[in-house]
């Protein structure tokens, strides 16, 4: 089977070298042509600090041939970029292609979920959500992980398990799609909460009375949505907020540290700029959604004053102290 990974960056890369004895070819993909040539020089790239140069898979700036005789599409790229790569491929997509999206987030711009822009521009139901608990440097070293993949298409999560499961990757299939959706977005944008907590010094206490008002918010939002009560339980939901809640590995933690701490407006444009922090981006497009729809949510507004607004970092244990 052979296998196409959208995007070569730190998860990509992760995922690649996951799959590699589970298939017969694998072709990776970037636009940028230097970014080629400093992977093949390096032998690896800058965010996993590992070397790459041992996994036998194609890197290529053609699209097109690396989606050819391909059985699966992965999707490892910012959210920010699914518009414009899905445009590229509503013509290269035929009915033997399953697609499999690992991106998490809203589309600030066209303030869609992941599926809804794929459905946007392509005629398909042979389409997942991969989301779960899994930092990039812990796949690369082959820690064991659970992942959820969200999907209605049968086939679809077959071809999945088969290429994606592992001794050290636990796949379960769920058909809660935008249940999954949300808890992918979601998680950054509490990941951001819980480190603002940390930066503040707030103690190990406070900081599980957030994750559980934070744990019933989205629940909240996803039964808002017709989603499923149980996904809140899944990989993807409890999972990945303990991960991404508690850990500076995030960057969305990191970020929220950094407000917490006070640091200065520069300080954090500099690490907008360098780094890709989801939930930022995330919270101002999932503002804008429930105010479209009417859909009030108090922990999504207090997020959105602190972090966007600049309010003072406090509000989010005035949050805390309220009975909603």
């Amino acid at each position: 089977m052979k296998t196409a990974i959208l995007g070569t960056g730190a998860y990509g890369f992760a995922l690649a070298k996951i799959i590699i004895n589970n298939c017969n070819n694998i072709a990776m993909w970037t636009p940028y042509s230097d970014e080629i040539a400093k992977i093949k020089e390096q032998g690896k790239i800058d965010k996993l600090k590992q070397e790459n140069s041992n996994l036998n898979v194609d890197i290529t700036d053609s699209i097109d041939l690396a989606l050819r005789n391909s059985d699966l599409v992965i999707i490892a790229v910012p959210v920010v970029a699914l518009d414009e790569l899905f445009q590229k491929l509503k013509h290269l997509i035929n009915d033997g292609i399953h697609i499999c999206i690992a991106s998490k987030g809203v589309d600030g711009n066209s303030l869609l979920f992941a599926h809804e822009i794929l459905e946007r521009y392509i005629n398909t139901s042979q389409y997942a959500i991969l989301s779960g608990p899994s930092f990039a440097i812990d796949l690369e070293n082959g820690a064991l992980c659970g992942l959820n993949v969200a999907t209605k298409n049968k086939e679809t999560a077959q071809v999945i398990l088969k290429i994606l499961n592992t001794d050290m990757v636990k796949l379960k299939v769920i058909d809660d799609v935008i249940g999954i959706e949300l808890c992918g977005a979601v998680k950054n944008i509490m990941a951001i909460g819980s480190g603002i907590l940390d930066g503040m010094g707030a103690t190990e206490t406070t900081k599980a009375l957030f994750l559980t008002e934070a744990l019933n918010s989205l629940n909240d939002i996803i039964l808002k949505y017709n989603g499923r009560s149980d996904t809140i339980l899944s990989y993807a939901g409890f999972g990945d907020f303990i991960l991404t809640c508690n850990s500076d590995k995030s960057r969305n933690f990191q970020y929220g540290q950094m407000i917490g701490k006070g640091l200065s407006s520069s300080q954090l444009c500099m690490f907008l700029e360098n780094n890709t922090v989801e939930g930022y981006g995330t919270l101002s497009a999932l503002h804008n959604i429930f105010k479209n729809n009417n859909v009030n949510n108090n922990l999504i507004n207090v997020m959105y004053d602190v972090v966007v607004y600049k309010d003072n970092p406090q509000l989010v244990v005035e949050f805390l102290k309220q009975n909603y």
